[in-house]
């Protein structure tokens, strides 16, 4: 369980270089939000899972990994956790909470001053920190004078950096 408070979007993932055989392992992720009502799922063939929630509500949010098929049990893997399944495989897992509230590493240079639905423009963009090794992960809001209407996922791949 983790607790969310303020939050514009959420990721949760588990990639292949996650697990130490992404050909014969197979997890899943289920995210359950504060109500325990399921609202995302990634049940992909093999271990490839993300799941995200735009405006996930404020409160204690649970994520479930499932084991749905692995090779063998037995031996260390290094990970974060320990899927449940028929039996136990472990695995490291991303996630990401951009705050509804600007700031951060990321930050705009220069935006238009509006957007216009179906049209195009141009956002410059700059990310302090962004760690070699790391995956990092930004975004710019669309809003208008109450809420925000949209967000514009931002990655940064450091991870072969090192």
């Amino acid at each position: 369980e983790f607790e969310l408070s303020g939050a514009a979007y959420l990721r949760m993932a588990i990639p292949p270089r996650a697990v130490a055989d992404p050909a014969n392992i197979d997890l899943d992720l289920y995210l359950l939000d504060p109500t325990n009502q399921l609202v995302a799922k990634s049940t992909k063939e093999g271990t490839n899972e993300m799941v995200e929630v735009f405006l996930p509500m404020d409160g204690m949010w649970s994520i479930y990994v499932y084991a749905y098929a692995q090779p063998t049990v037995g031996g260390e893997i290094a990970g974060g956790g320990v899927a449940s399944g028929p039996s136990a495989v472990d695995y490291d897992m991303y996630s990401w909470i951009i705050s509804a509230t600007p700031g951060g590493n990321m930050f705009v240079i220069a935006s238009p001053d509006e957007a216009i639905m179906g049209e195009t423009g141009t956002i410059d963009i700059g990310w302090a920190d962004a760690t070699a090794g790391e995956l990092h992960l930004g975004a710019v809001s669309h809003s208008n004078e109450t809420s925000i209407m949209a967000l514009t996922l931002v990655s940064v791949d450091n991870r072969d950096l090192v």
